[in-house]
């Protein structure tokens, strides 16, 4: 896996020099703070707020980046780096991206389970991971739909194979504001080590004074003796280094930004 965070991150940089002297190609920063951090459902229960860089490049129908904010797992406050590269395209109405990702936790320490206390661990594992996703969106009316299919081989600690299916629904509601619902599911292949659930959220989107806002209300069910409920105010800026104006007209990119960027999904600690 580490092999795969090298290769990913090679990408990234040739296609970053190469986007320069693209004719499509847009290269997008920014910064954002979330008042609690969550991740796929899970609150963080420290670092908050939560604060996190991000820096997004397109090159006609393919796409990478990279996302980091600080962590705290198992006690040990590390960065946490997802960095993803992949394609994106149309057919009729129907638009559709592939793509890898690869969770980094540089230089922290493996992951310990000790069901039992006794001192003798059932697993020790890294905790970074790679997975691959395929993502799909269509719009009926005003309503534009998402879902996407996230499996990791080996997921965080090697525990074994993970599956998270994501679903969408957003919609203008007036005065430049979207709403937004989210339902998720986390499945894994080793029910020792982790427990199937379900997150959803539901949230209010607008930009003002050139930034991104949010307000949203998240929860999961199926996770025992976990309180995750949370109510999320989010603020990002964005800075545009370079761009096209074809890129600017890819439909299909709004597709990445939602399921990419959206703190809903990738943002927020452990």
């Amino acid at each position: 896996m580490r092999l795969a965070a090298y290769v990913s991150i090679m990408f990234l940089f040739c296609a970053s020099i190469d986007a320069l002297r693209a004719e499509d190609f847009k290269i997008d920063v920014a910064l954002g703070v979330d008042t609690v951090g969550v991740f796929r459902g899970a609150k963080s229960k420290s670092l908050n707020p939560s604060v996190g860089a991000s820096i997004y490049i397109e090159r006609g129908d393919f796409f990478g980046g990279m996302f980091t904010t600080p962590s705290k797992i198992a006690g040990e406050i590390r960065p946490f780096v997802l960095g993803y590269a992949g394609y994106g395209s149309s057919i009729g109405e129907f638009d559709w991206s592939l793509s890898g990702r690869y969770y980094a936790f540089p230089d922290s320490r493996v992951f310990v389970i000790d069901l039992d206390d006794d001192g003798i661990p059932e697993n020790v594992g890294r905790k970074g991971f790679f997975e691959g996703a395929f993502n799909v969106g269509f719009s009926i009316g005003t309503l534009d739909f998402t879902g996407g299919i996230f499996y990791s081989p080996n997921g965080f600690g090697d525990t074994g194979r993970a599956l998270y299916l994501s679903s969408s629904v957003k919609t203008e509601i007036g005065w430049d504001v979207t709403l937004r619902g989210y339902v998720n599911r986390s499945e894994y292949a080793n029910d020792l080590y982790n427990t199937d659930y379900t997150d959803y959220s539901v949230g209010l989107y607008r930009e003002f004074l050139g930034m991104d806002l949010f307000l949203r209300y998240s929860n999961t069910t199926g996770l025992p003796n976990a309180e995750n409920r949370a109510v999320v105010f989010g603020i990002e800026k964005t800075w545009t280094l370079a761009s096209t104006e074809k890129s600017q007209e890819r439909r299909f990119r709004k597709i990445r930004n939602d399921l990419v960027f959206d703190k809903a999904l990738i943002r927020g600690g452990y």
